[in-house]
Formats: C-alpha cells, sequence, structure tokens
C-alpha cells in the first residue's frame, strides 16, 4: 500500500507474530479484568451476608455451604482433646507460620466442625512445631462460614504430614482427604474465628474480595504493553519512500 511519500509494506511472518502476540496480551488484560469482577461479586456478598443476623449452629445445621457461606456464626461445643491441622505455608506481615484449624463437635449435634483458630508463627526448624494450647471444657465462638480452603502447592501426593502429639501438617484444606486420615465426618465448611472471639491467635483477616485494585492495575499494564506492541509494529513498517 502506498499513500503519498509513506509506504506499509509489512512481512507476513511479522504481521502474524504481532497478531498473536496482541492476542495474548488482550486476553491477559480481560483475564484481569474478569478476576477484579469476581472479587467485586464477592465482596459484595461477604457486605451483604455479613449484615445477616448470626447463625445458631447449635439449632440449625445446613450442608448447604454456597447458602450460608460469608454468613456470621456462633457455635457451642468442645475442641477435640489432642488433634490440630496446621495448613502450612501461611504469611504474616512477612514471617512463615501456620493456620491452626481445630474440630469441634457441636453440642446438641454431635457433628464435627472445622475451626480456624488463626496463624501462628513457624520455626526455623521444621521438626519444630508450634504450641497451641486447646481448652478443654466447653466454649462458644463467633465466626464467618467459608469454604473449605482446596489450595495450596502440593509438595508431594501423601501431602498430610502426621506429626507428633496429634498434629497434621497439610498444604491445603481438603475436607475429604482429612475425613479420610482422621476417621472424622466434618461439616461441609468451616468456621473462621472472628478478631474478638476466645481461644483463637493471630486473626488479621482480609475481606472477602478485597484486592481487586491490584487487579486492575495488572490489567492496565497488559492493555498498555498492547498499545505499544501496535506502536512498534507500525513504526518499523510504516516507511517513507524515495521520490
Amino acid at each position: 500500500m502506498n499513500s503519498g511519500k509513506w509506504s506499509f509494506r509489512p512481512k507476513w511472518v511479522t504481521s502474524l507474530l504481532a497478531l498473536g502476540g496482541l492476542l495474548i496480551l488482550v486476553a491477559l488484560g480481560n483475564w484481569q479484568l474478569d478476576r477484579a469482577h469476581q472479587k467485586q461479586v464477592l465482596f459484595d456478598q461477604y457486605q451483604e451476608r455479613g449484615k445477616l443476623p448470626a447463625i445458631n449452629l447449635n439449632s440449625w445445621i445446613t450442608r448447604e455451604t454456597n447458602a450460608v457461606v460469608w454468613r456470621r456464626a456462633r457455635v457451642r461445643g468442645r475442641y477435640h482433646k489432642r488433634l490440630q491441622i496446621l495448613l502450612d505455608n501461611q504469611m504474616h506481615k512477612g514471617r512463615f507460620g501456620y493456620d491452626v484449624f481445630t474440630p469441634m463437635k457441636i453440642s446438641g449435634f454431635g457433628e464435627w466442625l472445622l475451626v480456624n483458630r488463626g496463624w501462628v508463627p513457624a520455626s526455623e526448624y521444621r521438626s519444630v512445631l508450634p504450641v497451641i494450647k486447646t481448652p478443654a471444657d466447653e466454649v462458644t465462638v463467633t465466626g464467618v462460614i467459608k469454604h473449605p480452603l482446596f489450595s495450596g502447592i502440593m509438595l508431594s501426593e501423601n501431602y498430610v504430614e502426621r506429626l507428633p502429639g496429634g498434629v497434621l501438617r497439610t498444604q491445603s484444606i481438603n475436607l475429604p482427604r482429612l475425613e479420610k486420615e482422621t476417621g472424622m465426618t466434618f461439616l461441609p465448611f468451616i468456621v473462621r474465628l472472628d478478631s474478638a472471639s476466645p481461644t483463637g491467635f493471630v486473626r488479621q483477616w482480609p475481606p472477602a474480595g478485597s484486592g481487586k485494585e491490584k487487579n486492575l492495575g495488572y490489567a492496565f499494564q497488559w492493555f498498555m504493553m498492547a498499545a505499544v506492541l501496535v506502536f512498534i509494529y507500525l513504526y518499523l513498517n510504516i516507511k517513507r519512500t524515495k521520490s
């Protein structure tokens, strides 16, 4: 194509590579926008359900997790005397540690509920475990209902380690696997202790769905890279013709 003193004659290989790169960059930007949208929907649900009355798990238990997730809950029961489940590789203020999950038997039902009691620091030696104090008496706690944390990096297929003192160390909270390891049957959701509820550890929980600004920033970066790619492609292939 010739227009006055300028010509545009890109090679087909260059055009194909530029088009492929452009499609990838735009797709990555749209993916980040979708992630931001998902977080916004989650945050809205978290805010809306947080305003509803707390569910008393001693008088009403459901297995429809999606209907109660992010609802506040109150429960009375007894923690397991020995069993502690440590979720590995949890960060707090730049330090590695564990989230402590303790099974609680709900009074009046006898169901087992997995309670996230918060974060504890880890020793620099893997063999040294944190000291976890658990009350033996019946307690009443409040928290937020959540989906199990089926996530994390699997270091091996046998990712549940049996450690001394009735401690299990795992890379993710996989309830079916934990039921197999413990012989217990858990409710299909967990309760994350409120920061003011007793029997817990460090609990500085971020709001559900927070952090969408980071995804929007990533999306902007991908779209800017796409724009730069188009500029470079045009700059290299639009040339002044000789008179």
